[in-house]
């Protein structure tokens, strides 16, 4: 089985439901996860709270397609 050690995950709508609960196991597992959602306080106190630097953190709301392109651009720009 292939490891998730330094592979990059983005990670949407982090701050709650399914994604606040993958979070801590990709995190753990090794991966370098880019996190967004469209809370920053909750964004920040996650990221915070695993020691994430603040490059693999963006305020964003997927179903608006201009921070889609966006995220699109700085996420394959961190990689």
């Amino acid at each position: 089985m292939e490891t998730l050690k330094d592979k990059c995950v983005l990670l949407t709508g982090a701050t709650g439901g399914i994604g606040s609960k993958l979070l801590p196991l990709l995190h753990y597992a090794g991966a370098r996860v880019f996190i967004t959602g469209r809370n920053q306080e909750k964004l920040a106190a996650l990221s915070a709270s695993l020691k994430l630097p603040a490059q693999q953190m963006f305020v964003a709301d997927i179903s608006q397609q201009e921070e889609v392109t966006a995220l699109k651009n700085v996420f394959f720009f961190c990689i």
